[in-house]
């Protein structure tokens, strides 16, 4: 049996971690996502980014939260109160 290569280890490639929010460009919030994904890829030497999907593309308020319990994004925010899942 042949060992892995670096690229072919599961546990080596990148992580790309998918971040929604239903926020503007203009929204601070909008700023604070950017600023977290940037310093993710830093603070991780590349091994983990962020892909952030704004303006409500994958749903907007309670309808982010959903999926994220589904694990379709990774992170939601949202303004909207998120209740407990029962």
């Amino acid at each position: 049996m042949r060992s892995r290569t670096h690229e072919e280890c599961h546990a080596c490639r990148p992580v790309r971690l998918r971040f929604t929010h239903p926020h503007p460009e203009s929204d601070s919030r909008k700023k604070a996502a950017r600023l977290f994904r940037k310093q993710l890829k830093e603070r991780a030497d590349g091994a983990v980014t962020a892909q952030v999907f704004g303006n409500g593309v994958l749903g907007s308020g309670q309808a982010s939260t959903a999926p994220a319990r589904g694990g379709t994004p990774d992170i939601a925010s949202t303004a909207a109160r998120v209740e407990k899942a029962r």
